[in-house]
C-alpha cells in the first residue's frame, strides 16, 4: 500500500525539487522538442480535471509563466492539462481510435472503470523536475492507486510500454513544459519554492480518457490531448 506522498519525509515532490532547482537555475533544463514518432507523447489513458480545477490549474500556469517568460508550451491551461494514468506505446503519429489495438486498449479502460468508484484527489502544491514546472497532486485514499494496478494488470500485454519500468509513484498535472530559455531562472525557482505546499484543494475525478496527442499553437503553444474514447467510473 503506497502512502500519501505528504507522510514521507523527503516526498518525491520534494526530490524533484532539489534535482531541478540547479538545474534550472544555471539553464540546464530540459527543453520539448517537436513530438516525434517512437517518441514521447503516444497514446495515453489520462484524468481530465473537472471545473474549477482546470481552471486553478490554468492561474496556477500563468503564475509561473511571469517567471519562465514567453514561448514555453502551456501544459497546465483548459484543454491541456491532464493527469497521465499510463502511455500505451511509444508514440506513433499514425495511430487512430479505429485501429484494433486501440480497441482493446478501451475495452480494458470499460471494464476497469466499471468496478471503479471516482477517485479523491487533492492538488498540494507545485513543484520542478527537470524539464516542468509541475502542480503536485496527492491521492485521498488508495482507490486511485488501485485503479492504476488494476489497471496495468487487466491490460496485460496490452500494457508491455509501462511494463519496462517501475511503476508511478506520484499524480502530477505538467503546468509547463520548457521550451527554450528561461526567462527568470532564479526568480522561478524561488517562487515554486514559496508554493512548494499549499492548502490542500480536494476534487474528485468521474471519467478516464484514452487519447492521442497533437502539438497545437492557438495563440498559445501546448500539446492537445485528442479523446479517443471516454469511460465513466461506475462502481459505489
Amino acid at each position: 500500500m503506497r502512502v500519501a506522498a505528504e507522510t514521507e519525509a523527503p516526498s518525491r515532490f520534494d526530490e524533484l525539487f532539489a534535482e531541478a532547482a540547479p538545474l534550472i537555475t544555471r539553464q540546464l533544463h530540459r527543453c520539448e522538442g517537436p513530438l516525434q514518432p517512437d517518441g514521447r507523447w503516444p497514446a495515453s489513458f489520462i484524468l481530465s480535471p473537472p471545473e474549477p480545477i482546470s481552471a486553478l490549474m490554468s492561474a496556477w500556469m500563468g503564475q509561473a509563466l511571469e517567471h519562465a517568460g514567453p514561448g514555453h508550451l502551456q501544459t497546465g491551461a483548459r484543454g491541456s492539462a491532464h493527469l497521465t494514468v499510463r502511455a500505451l506505446e511509444p508514440r506513433q503519429p499514425d495511430r487512430a481510435p479505429t485501429d484494433d489495438v486501440a480497441i482493446g486498449w478501451g475495452r480494458v479502460l470499460r471494464e476497469v472503470c466499471a468496478r471503479t468508484a471516482p477517485l479523491r484527489l487533492r492538488f498540494t502544491g507545485v513543484t520542478l523536475t527537470p524539464g516542468t514546472v509541475m502542480a503536485q497532486v496527492e491521492a485521498e485514499d488508495d482507490a486511485a492507486w488501485s485503479f492504476m494496478e488494476d489497471l496495468a494488470d487487466s491490460l496485460g500485454d496490452l500494457g508491455w510500454y509501462e511494463a519496462q519500468w517501475p511503476p508511478r509513484d506520484i499524480w502530477y498535472v505538467n503546468l509547463v513544459h520548457f521550451a527554450g530559455p528561461i526567462a527568470q531562472p532564479e526568480s522561478l525557482v524561488t517562487w515554486v519554492s514559496e508554493h512548494r505546499r499549499v492548502d490542500p484543494v480536494p476534487f474528485v475525478v468521474r471519467t478516464v480518457e484514452l487519447v492521442g496527442f497533437t502539438m497545437a499553437d492557438r495563440g498559445r503553444r501546448a500539446i492537445i490531448p485528442t479523446t479517443w474514447a471516454t469511460e465513466h467510473f461506475t462502481a459505489t
